[in-house]
Protein backbone atom coordinates (compact mmCIF):
# COMPACT_ATOMS: atom_id res chain seq x y z
CA UNK A 1 0.00 0.00 0.00
CA UNK A 2 1.01 3.39 -0.79
CA UNK A 3 1.34 6.18 1.67
CA UNK A 4 0.74 9.20 0.74
CA UNK A 5 -1.88 12.17 2.38
CA UNK A 6 -2.63 15.44 1.47
CA UNK A 7 -1.99 17.69 4.35
CA UNK A 8 -5.42 19.85 4.78
CA UNK A 9 -8.73 19.90 6.76
CA UNK A 10 -11.28 19.82 3.63
CA UNK A 11 -11.37 18.94 -0.01
CA UNK A 12 -8.91 21.80 -2.17
CA UNK A 13 -10.16 22.48 -5.45
CA UNK A 14 -7.84 24.14 -8.28
CA UNK A 15 -8.27 24.29 -11.92
CA UNK A 16 -6.38 23.53 -14.74
CA UNK A 17 -5.78 23.97 -18.47
CA UNK A 18 -7.61 22.22 -20.75
CA UNK A 19 -5.41 19.11 -22.61
CA UNK A 20 -3.33 18.91 -19.72
CA UNK A 21 -5.15 15.43 -18.18
CA UNK A 22 -2.20 13.35 -19.21
CA UNK A 23 0.17 15.41 -17.71
CA UNK A 24 -1.74 15.91 -14.73
CA UNK A 25 -2.34 11.92 -14.33
CA UNK A 26 1.33 11.79 -14.20
CA UNK A 27 1.84 14.29 -11.58
CA UNK A 28 -0.67 13.33 -8.91
CA UNK A 29 -0.54 9.58 -9.32
CA UNK A 30 2.96 8.77 -10.27
CA UNK A 31 4.72 11.82 -8.31
CA UNK A 32 1.97 12.83 -5.67
CA UNK A 33 1.82 9.09 -5.13
CA UNK A 34 -2.51 9.67 -5.09
CA UNK A 35 -5.52 7.07 -6.43
CA UNK A 36 -7.46 9.22 -9.31
CA UNK A 37 -10.95 8.55 -8.58
CA UNK A 38 -14.07 9.37 -10.54
CA UNK A 39 -15.04 12.93 -10.39
CA UNK A 40 -18.94 11.37 -10.66
CA UNK A 41 -18.45 10.02 -7.26
CA UNK A 42 -16.91 12.96 -5.19
CA UNK A 43 -19.00 15.93 -6.58
CA UNK A 44 -17.69 19.38 -5.10
CA UNK A 45 -20.15 20.36 -2.29
CA UNK A 46 -21.67 23.53 -3.05
CA UNK A 47 -19.51 25.74 -0.90
CA UNK A 48 -16.64 24.42 -3.00
CA UNK A 49 -18.38 24.98 -6.39
CA UNK A 50 -16.10 27.32 -8.79
CA UNK A 51 -13.48 27.63 -5.69
CA UNK A 52 -9.60 28.43 -6.22
CA UNK A 53 -8.74 26.86 -2.79
CA UNK A 54 -9.30 26.09 0.29
CA UNK A 55 -9.82 29.58 1.01
CA UNK A 56 -12.77 29.80 -0.64
CA UNK A 57 -11.62 32.41 -3.31
CA UNK A 58 -13.99 32.56 -6.08
CA UNK A 59 -12.63 31.76 -9.32
CA UNK A 60 -14.58 32.27 -12.85
CA UNK A 61 -17.65 29.39 -12.83
CA UNK A 62 -17.37 27.23 -16.39
CA UNK A 63 -21.19 25.97 -16.85
CA UNK A 64 -19.39 23.27 -19.46
CA UNK A 65 -17.02 21.67 -16.18
CA UNK A 66 -18.90 18.17 -15.48
CA UNK A 67 -20.08 18.48 -19.42
CA UNK A 68 -17.22 16.42 -20.62
CA UNK A 69 -16.12 12.81 -18.84
CA UNK A 70 -12.49 14.59 -18.50
CA UNK A 71 -13.73 18.47 -17.83
CA UNK A 72 -12.73 17.35 -14.30
CA UNK A 73 -10.43 14.89 -12.16
CA UNK A 74 -9.90 13.83 -8.99
CA UNK A 75 -7.40 12.74 -7.03
CA UNK A 76 -7.71 10.77 -3.18
CA UNK A 77 -5.31 10.46 -0.53
CA UNK A 78 -7.65 9.12 2.68
CA UNK A 79 -10.55 11.27 2.84
CA UNK A 80 -9.59 13.95 1.05
CA UNK A 81 -9.68 15.17 -2.44
CA UNK A 82 -7.83 16.75 -5.02
CA UNK A 83 -9.91 18.35 -7.54
CA UNK A 84 -8.68 19.73 -10.53
CA UNK A 85 -11.43 21.28 -13.38
CA UNK A 86 -10.10 21.63 -16.63
CA UNK A 87 -11.15 25.36 -18.26
CA UNK A 88 -10.08 27.08 -21.05
CA UNK A 89 -8.67 29.73 -19.42
CA UNK A 90 -7.80 28.37 -15.60
CA UNK A 91 -7.12 31.07 -13.09
CA UNK A 92 -4.26 29.86 -11.51
CA UNK A 93 -2.89 31.42 -8.34
CA UNK A 94 0.98 30.99 -8.65
CA UNK A 95 1.61 32.53 -5.13
CA UNK A 96 -1.42 31.33 -3.19
CA UNK A 97 -1.45 28.50 -1.00
CA UNK A 98 0.20 25.26 -2.34
CA UNK A 99 -1.33 21.80 -1.98
CA UNK A 100 0.62 20.05 0.82
CA UNK A 101 0.91 16.00 0.08
CA UNK A 102 2.95 13.86 2.24
CA UNK A 103 4.60 11.36 -0.02
CA UNK A 104 6.62 7.94 1.14
CA UNK A 105 9.90 9.47 -0.84
CA UNK A 106 10.92 12.53 -1.52
CA UNK A 107 13.94 11.44 -3.24
CA UNK A 108 11.77 9.36 -5.56
CA UNK A 109 9.17 11.87 -6.20
CA UNK A 110 12.81 14.17 -7.43
CA UNK A 111 13.73 11.58 -9.68
CA UNK A 112 10.46 11.66 -11.51
CA UNK A 113 10.14 15.23 -11.55
CA UNK A 114 14.31 15.15 -12.83
CA UNK A 115 13.08 12.84 -15.79
CA UNK A 116 10.76 15.58 -17.12
CA UNK A 117 12.65 18.28 -16.54
CA UNK A 118 10.11 19.43 -14.01
CA UNK A 119 11.70 22.72 -11.35
CA UNK A 120 11.26 21.82 -7.97
CA UNK A 121 12.93 23.52 -4.81
CA UNK A 122 14.11 21.62 -1.81
CA UNK A 123 13.10 23.38 1.40
CA UNK A 124 14.62 22.12 4.92
CA UNK A 125 13.05 23.29 8.00
CA UNK A 126 14.22 23.91 11.42
CA UNK A 127 14.52 20.33 12.14
CA UNK A 128 15.86 17.64 9.76
CA UNK A 129 12.95 15.16 9.02
CA UNK A 130 11.49 18.97 8.08
CA UNK A 131 12.02 19.30 4.29
CA UNK A 132 10.01 19.07 1.34
CA UNK A 133 9.65 19.86 -2.36
CA UNK A 134 8.22 23.03 -4.06
CA UNK A 135 6.98 22.64 -7.97
CA UNK A 136 4.15 23.30 -9.68
CA UNK A 137 1.44 21.11 -11.30
CA UNK A 138 0.96 20.87 -14.97
CA UNK A 139 -1.12 23.98 -15.18
CA UNK A 140 0.86 26.00 -12.37
CA UNK A 141 -0.95 25.13 -9.48
CA UNK A 142 1.64 25.39 -6.53
CA UNK A 143 2.32 22.02 -4.58
CA UNK A 144 4.48 20.98 -2.17
CA UNK A 145 5.71 17.43 -1.33
CA UNK A 146 6.62 16.80 2.32
CA UNK A 147 8.08 13.42 3.80
CA UNK A 148 6.56 12.82 6.84
CA UNK A 149 8.34 11.51 10.01
CA UNK A 150 7.54 9.36 11.24
CA UNK A 151 6.89 7.12 8.79
CA UNK A 152 2.78 6.42 9.73
CA UNK A 153 1.10 3.74 6.89
CA UNK A 154 -2.28 4.15 8.52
Amino acid sequence: MKYQRIIAVDDVSRQGAIGLAEALRWFYVEVAELEEVDPDEHPAPSSQACTGDSRRTLLPCNPDVGQDPESTLCFRSRQQIVRIDLVANPVIESTGFPIVIAVSSLEKSAELLDARSVAFETISGISWPDRRLSTSDPSGNRVELKREWPYDPL
